[in-house]
């Protein structure tokens, strides 16, 4: 019996493969050294002695690559790197940080004037009868060349599109940074789920061991008599239902890897061992969370920095709105070449002109609606994220406290159900109960930390909530 119990608990306790980094041993071929002159055995030499330098550098250059492309799960603890890889990597933030340096354009395109305007022309073609009559080569005598340069310059519009420019790149950078702590938040949650599988495969690794001892026990049980092939069954149901259950954690840990994956552009690793993934979730137990809402809290919140761009940027189109209603001037010099000097025209001449625009029907009344719709919009917004926000932060705050209340009495439950399972060892060992009372004295006891992992999972998806709603996180890269 005890022999086929160990040969069970060795095939249970191997090792899971979940996710493993990538293969970091070089690629399959590389390309064959240079060829050598010479006497052919020295060739040969050389080639030999060259041949592991290659394949040296092959392989550091190939771990490199595989580290740089990998989150390992001693980055996990470090918020501050995490943030920082998901700006230079995540595809969405790339995306956003990439529409703020777009919108840099509008900025230097603001500032430009328009380009000035060139016409020539050829005037006075004569066309049938000339006056005076008889003329040699009328089209020589008659017609006139023209040159004239053209300006249009826009007092009090440069400044308002300038600014209003300016307020694109600071709506297009608030939402990058949202983007990146947004995917931040999606980072832990994900590392929090990798975490509590891990805490749950050492609970579930135990309780295999407990459930295959026990129904090994039933089977010696039942070849002896002692107890009906009824509960022999009832064992191997119960052992096949906590394998499945051991088996579905697999399967969990490796989506919650390959989640994160999607988030960092990255493999990710999981944690060494449970130890560590508890640690990591006690860590983030011990975050400070604010206490209730207050203005602080609301500056923090990249949500309500781009409201607050796009409240900016819409007052500074009603600016633009403004400055439409003052007339563009425009100013010409032209030069004039006229060939018929034989009825007493002026052969060179200059022409000056000075023009401007009437605003009568487009007098920026369509982006004034537009910018008081917009500011009244951000503010409306504003207001509503704020609202829920708040109710979410101090929801969470008292789920956490509900929860980590539940936490202490069933800690105190697991203290004492600890107790038993070792009071009822000592007594096995004197012959005082049988080994199934103490078996199932261990299931009870693994059941209620399991019961506890529950706790767990709810209270760090109460600090997720309550960390994202007060905006609990490191400090953003700067830009």
């Amino acid at each position: 019996m005890l022999n086929r119990t160990k040969e069970i608990e060795q095939s249970l306790g191997q090792p899971n493969p979940h996710l493993r980094p990538r293969d970091c041993s070089g690629p399959d071929g590389a390309q064959g050294p240079m060829r050598l002159t010479g006497h052919p055995r020295l060739a040969r030499a050389s080639l030999w002695l060259s041949l592991p330098m290659v394949v040296l550098g092959l392989l550091l250059s190939q771990l490199a690559i595989c580290e740089e492309n990998q989150i390992f799960a001693g980055r996990y603890a470090d918020e501050s790197a995490l943030l920082n890889w998901l700006w230079s990597h995540s595809p969405e933030v790339l995306a956003a940080r990439a529409d703020a340096e777009i919108a840099m354009g509008a900025v230097t395109q603001a500032q430009l004037q328009q380009n000035p305007q060139i016409d020539a022309t050829w005037g006075t073609i004569p066309i049938g009868r000339t006056t005076p009559a008889g003329l040699n080569n009328p089209l020589g005598q008659v017609s006139n060349v023209g040159l004239a340069l053209g300006q249009t310059f826009e007092p009090g519009k440069r400044g308002p599109r300038k600014i209003f420019a300016q307020s694109g790149v600071a709506v297009a950078r608030a939402q990058a940074a949202d983007v990146a702590v947004g995917r931040f938040f999606d980072l832990l949650v994900v590392i929090g789920r990798v975490a509590l599988v891990q805490v749950r495969q050492a609970c579930f690794d135990a309780l295999v061991v407990s459930s295959s001892e026990l129904l090994e026990l039933q089977k010696v049980r039942a070849g002896r008599g002692d107890v009906a092939e009824l509960d022999v069954t009832r064992a191997e149901v119960e052992h096949q239902r906590v394998l499945a259950q051991r088996s579905g954690l697999d399967r969990d840990l490796a989506d919650a890897l390959a989640d994160c994956s999607m988030i960092t552009a990255a493999l990710c690793a999981p944690f060494a061992d449970a130890a560590a993934a508890r640690a990591w979730l006690d860590g983030q137990r011990a975050v400070g969370l604010p206490a209730q809402w207050s203005e602080t809290v609301a500056q923090r919140r990249t949500d309500i920095q781009v409201l607050v761009a796009q409240s900016e940027q819409a007052h500074a189109l009603t600016q633009v709105a403004r400055a439409k209603g003052l007339p563009d001037v425009s100013a010409h010099l032209g030069y004039l070449w006229d060939n018929f000097v034989i009825s007493g025209n002026q052969q060179q001449s200059l022409a000056i002109g000075v023009g401007m625009t009437l605003p009568i029907f487009d007098f920026g009344q369509a982006d004034a609606w537009a910018g008081k719709a917009g500011s009244l919009r951000a503010v409306q917004v504003q207001f509503a994220v704020q609202s829920a926000a708040k109710q979410v932060l101090m929801g969470a705050l008292r789920r956490i406290a509900t929860a980590r209340a539940r936490e202490e009495s069933l800690d105190h439950a697991i203290e004492k159900a600890a107790k038993v399972v070792k009071m009822m060892g000592d007594m096995h060992r004197r012959g005082a109960v049988s080994l199934t009372e103490l078996i199932l004295a261990r299931q009870a006891w693994r059941a209620l930390l399991l019961e506890r992992l529950d706790l767990d999972v709810a209270d760090f998806q109460a600090v997720m909530d309550a960390r994202r709603a007060g905006a609990v996180r490191p400090p953003l890269p700067t830009p």
